[in-house]
């Protein structure tokens, strides 16, 4: 054997156990790179199971959201069901998980309102649409 084919064959060797690894790494989550989306899911559900109820910490979405668990400004303080209630936007992840269905249901009737007022008044109608079909609530029901 010429040492070319030893160069290629120790190189696709290497490149091979690099791979294993990586994939290994990547789908089993042995090791957390940044963000883990399901690590996170778990850590803020058990969060979620253990501060509902606790002063400061009030959701409006069925998962506790990661934003404000995490994030330096809020510091684990989440009060987007009292922003809800008031006819404010939440944070922009209760948002997104509202529009996906994820919602307190027992405030549906207050979300597009409390949404239109971070984007505007053009968007209350369409938002409306969105509750309706994502929590059966019809849309002359809605604030």
């Amino acid at each position: 054997m010429n040492k070319n084919n030893m160069n290629r064959n120790n190189v696709f060797i290497i490149l091979t156990v690099v791979f294993a690894v990586l994939f290994f790494v990547t789908f089993t989550g042995v090791y957390k790179f940044g963000y883990n989306l399901p690590h996170n899911y778990i850590f803020s559900k058990s969060m979620h199971n253990s501060m509902m109820g606790e002063s400061g910490y009030g959701c409006c979405t069925q998962i506790a959201c990661v934003f404000c668990l995490t994030d330096s400004e809020h510091k684990g303080v989440c009060d987007c069901f009292e922003e809800v209630v008031n006819g404010e936007s939440p944070c922009a992840e209760c948002v997104g998980n509202i529009l996906q269905g994820n919602g307190n249901k027992y405030l549906a009737k207050s979300f597009a309102k409390a949404i239109s007022e971070k984007m505007g008044d053009e968007y209350l109608l369409p938002l409306k649409d969105i509750i309706a079909q994502k929590y059966n609530v019809p849309v002359n029901e809605q604030y």
